[in-house]
């Protein structure tokens, strides 16, 4: 597997995965990922599709009373 983000802070890694304006930190689905076929890049934006969408499923079964504004609270 080639690494783009290896030696790069935090900080540096989030922009070549285009998505301003968010902390990185929750914004990625907890999983194994195993292919030779991906980048590091590439991981990590499925590994962000997952997150989005299983939060995004949960969001939509959550109670009505739930004192919670948005997803991303959740």
């Amino acid at each position: 597997m080639h690494s783009l983000l290896k030696d790069r802070s935090d900080a540096e890694s989030w922009p070549p995965l285009a998505i301003p304006g968010e902390n990185p930190e929750g914004r990625f689905f907890p999983d194994t990922y195993r292919s030779p076929r991906y980048d590091d890049v590439e991981i990590l934006k499925l590994a962000y599709g997952s997150m989005r969408d299983a939060l995004t499923e949960a969001w939509n079964m959550r109670a009505a009373d739930l004192p919670l504004q948005s997803p991303e609270q959740a």
